[in-house]
C-alpha cells in the first residue's frame, strides 16, 4: 500500500485584541421568570395600624376633641381661681369625651372603613394621616349638625369640624409607630426563611 501523505497546517499566530465573549441574555422578572424580582422602592405591607391601632385612633381622637372643647371653659375661670379652672377643664373634658365616643362611634367605623379600603395600598403614612384628618372633618361638621339644632352658626361647625379634623389625624399619626411594627413582624418569617436557606444550602456545599 502507498504511504498517505500528511499535510499539516501551519500554526496560526495568536490574534491580539479583544476576544469576542458570547452574549447570554438575562432574562426579566416576569410571569415566566417568577424567581427573578427586582426590589421594591416601597416598604412592603401593611400599611395600616389593625384593629387595635384603629380603636387606639379613635379613643385618643376623642380625648383631644374633649380637651379641645373644654379649654374655653378654663380660660373664662382661669382669671378667677386656677384651680378651679383646672377641675372645671378636667370635668368638661371627660363629659365631652364620653359623649364624643358615644355619638361618634358609627362615624369612626364608617370613616375608617373608607379611609382603609382607599389607602389600603398606599405605603406613605402622612396620606392615610390626611385622610383621617379629612373623615374627621366632616364627622365634626355632622354632629354640630346633629346636636345644634337645625340651623347652628357656621362658626360652631367650623370649630367642631376642626377641631375633630386635627384630632382625628394626631389620633392617627400617634398610631404610625404600631404601623412600623407590623411590618417588621410581617418581614420577620421571610427574613427567617432566608436565613434557613443559606444555612441549608452552606452545609449541603461543605
Amino acid at each position: 500500500m502507498d504511504d498517505v501523505t500528511r499535510t499539516r497546517l501551519p500554526a496560526q499566530p495568536p490574534r491580539s485584541g479583544p476576544v469576542a465573549v458570547p452574549h447570554t441574555p438575562v432574562p426579566h422578572a416576569g410571569p415566566h421568570h417568577p424567581g427573578l424580582h427586582h426590589p421594591s422602592p416601597h416598604p412592603p405591607g401593611p400599611h395600616h395600624p389593625g384593629p387595635e391601632g384603629y380603636l387606639l385612633a379613635w379613643w385618643v381622637s376623642c380625648n383631644l376633641v374633649g380637651t379641645g372643647l373644654a379649654l374655653p371653659a378654663a380660660g373664662d375661670l382661669a382669671a378667677a381661681t386656677p384651680w378651679q379652672a383646672v377641675a372645671t377643664t378636667a370635668e368638661w373634658s371627660a363629659l365631652i369625651t364620653v359623649l364624643a365616643g358615644f355619638h361618634s362611634f358609627p362615624f369612626a367605623v364608617a370613616g375608617v372603613t373608607v379611609v382603609h379600603l382607599a389607602c389600603r395600598r398606599v405605603h406613605r403614612q402622612s396620606v392615610h394621616v390626611a385622610a383621617a384628618g379629612a373623615a374627621g372633618a366632616i364627622t365634626g361638621a355632622a354632629l354640630a349638625l346633629l346636636t345644634a339644632g337645625e340651623w347652628p352658626g357656621l362658626s360652631l361647625v367650623g370649630v367642631w369640624a376642626g377641631v375633630a379634623g386635627a384630632a382625628t389625624a394626631t389620633g392617627r399619626a400617634a398610631v404610625v409607630p404600631l404601623v412600623l411594627l407590623r411590618r417588621d413582624r410581617a418581614r420577620q418569617p421571610t427574613h427567617t426563611a432566608e436565613c434557613a436557606a443559606d444555612l441549608r444550602n452552606s452545609s449541603s456545599s461543605s
